[in-house]
Order: C-alpha cells, then sequence, then structure tokens
C-alpha cells in the first residue's frame, strides 16, 4: 500500500500517530510513503514503513491513502492507480471535493469551519483511520524518534511568522535578551530565515543555522521549552516530547490553536500581539512550563 503526503514537515509529524497505528493493524503490509523531498529523512528513525520515496512508486499497489486534504495529494493517490484509493477533503472546499469525486473511490468528508466544532488534524485522521477499519489513533503521541538529553536551554526557533502585528527583528532580540535571563537560548533559523542570519542581529547568541533535520530535531529534543509560531517547529517539539509555548497571529489564533495545536505534550498558546505584551506572556509562560519540568 501507498500511504502519500507530500506537504509540510509539520503536516508529516502530524500523520505519525495514523502511520503508527496502519503499522499495528497491517503488520504484514509492504507500506511505502510518498512524502515531499524535504521530509524524506523524518521517518528515518521509526518503523511505520517499509520504504520512503519522493516521487511515484513504481510497481501494483492494492490500496492508496491520501492524508491530506489537498488537490496535489488527491492527484498523487489517482497517480498510483491502485484500485482502493481513500482520503478525506474539507466541507467549505468545493472545488477539491469535485477533484477527489474522480481521485479517490472512498473520502471521508470533514467540517472545519465555525459553527461547527474544529477539530485537531490528528482527529481528521482519526476519521479516515475508522473509515478503513483502523482502531483510533487519539491515543498514539507524534512520534519521529527517541527522546534525548535534556540539556538547559531553551529554543527559539525564527519564522516569518514573527513578523507580524508589528514586529520586527530589535522585538525578537528582546525576546532573547528576556529568555536568556531564564536560561542558556539558543536560536534556530532555516533557509528562509537566511537573510536575518546573514544581517548579524543574533550574532551573540548561539545561532544555530543551516541545520540537518535529525540535528535540528535533536537539539529541540533536549530543550526545556521550544518557543515558535512555526507549526512545523511547533510539531518537531510536541513528537520529541519537549514542551511548547507557541505564539499564533491573532486573525487565525482561534483555528491554528486548535487545529494545529501541540498535541499530547505540555504547551501554551498564545496571541502574538503587541510586542511588549507579547514578550511578557511568553516569558511568564515558559517559566511554568520550566517549572513544571522541573518537579
Amino acid at each position: 500500500m501507498v500511504v502519500v503526503r507530500t506537504d509540510r514537515v509539520g503536516d508529516l509529524i502530524l500523520s505519525t500517530p495514523f502511520l503508527a497505528t496502519l503499522r499495528r493493524h497491517f503488520p504484514q503490509a509492504e507500506i511505502t510513503a510518498w512524502v515531499a523531498p524535504y521530509c524524506e529523512e523524518i521517518l528515518s528513525r521509526t518503523k511505520f514503513v517499509d520504504k520512503v520515496v519522493t516521487e511515484l512508486p513504481s510497481g501494483h499497489h492494492d490500496l492508496a491513502v491520501g492524508l491530506a486534504p489537498r488537490s496535489q495529494c488527491l492527484k498523487n493517490v489517482l497517480a498510483t492507480a491502485a484500485p482502493v484509493r481513500v482520503g478525506y477533503v474539507y466541507n467549505k472546499r468545493p472545488l477539491v471535493r469535485l477533484l477527489a469525486r474522480r481521485c479517490l473511490t472512498d473520502m471521508e468528508v470533514v467540517k472545519v469551519d465555525p459553527p461547527d466544532r474544529v477539530e485537531h488534524e490528528v482527529e481528521h485522521l482519526d476519521r479516515l483511520a475508522r473509515r478503513l477499519g483502523m482502531p483510533s489513533i487519539l491515543d498514539e503521541p507524534l512520534q519521529i524518534g527517541p527522546r534525548g538529553r535534556t540539556y538547559d536551554w531553551l529554543v527559539l526557533h525564527l519564522g516569518d511568522r514573527w513578523f507580524t502585528n508589528g514586529w520586527g527583528v530589535d522585538d525578537l532580540v528582546r525576546l532573547c535578551y528576556g529568555l536568556e535571563s531564564l536560561a542558556r537560548v539558543v536560536v534556530t533559523a532555516g533557509p528562509r530565515e537566511a537573510d536575518l542570519v546573514r544581517g548579524g542581529a543574533f550574532r551573540e547568541f548561539d545561532l544555530r543555522s543551516g541545520l540537518a533535520f535529525k540535528e535540528w530535531s535533536e537539539l529541540i529534543s533536549g530543550a526545556r521549552v521550544l518557543i515558535s509560531p512555526d507549526t512545523g517547529a511547533v510539531h518537531v517539539a510536541a513528537a520529541m516530547g519537549t514542551p511548547v509555548v507557541a505564539a499564533y497571529e491573532a486573525d487565525t489564533f482561534e483555528h491554528c490553536s486548535v487545529q494545529w495545536k501541540p498535541w499530547k505534550v505540555r504547551h501554551k498558546c498564545l496571541v502574538k500581539g503587541d510586542p511588549s505584551d507579547t514578550i511578557e506572556a511568553i516569558l511568564d509562560s515558559v517559566k511554568v512550563l520550566m517549572k513544571r519540568s522541573s518537579t
């Protein structure tokens, strides 16, 4: 069988409860995961699948499962030519639903907008699991590898979502100073933050950029707390058992703090508003999570 999840890092990590349950439910099956090229190594330390590919897998497949409600995922499921093709879509995306009728042999329609109750994405995948006759996945944590040693540091992950609601580089540096009063601060940055790194604003801190995924995830695994507005970093931390302070933008907070909140890990979700007020709220939240982790 083939499972298809060709979108972002955090999305694939949110699929790991489904993949873990799939492996247990079909222990003899040969399972191939079709993922995006930059996600290839995420499943490397798990035993959920037999093979990871970044393009259409060859050979015959009896079953293909789409783990994302996106057009490209649906098209990829169809491309496998599996006789049974299962996936899910959102109720408020009529064009994608039309495409799904052509690409899938069986689909789950998930309501995601008020007044309907917004569910976590793992709950969406749980609906898909039940449709396949699998047991519930809701007791499963996110998993990408064993948690390592915990160090006395905090990880602040940069990202373009910091720079809304009047935030600038100086505000992030001010946040670093505040975090530094609590513990050593490690700042991580990906390729999209290259300009910030070159600008030198974070040179007085322990800045780690250009890390391979394994290095980045192990760094987060060792942290007392991760602080980030980036859902990819948030889900990496949750998968490694690291407490999280997630700062979401005001206009997306109601949705993000439910559908993509940290799964089964201690966390605080905050509205990222005025820099001064938000920095104070972040520091207070970090203190609470650090205190809990030491008891």
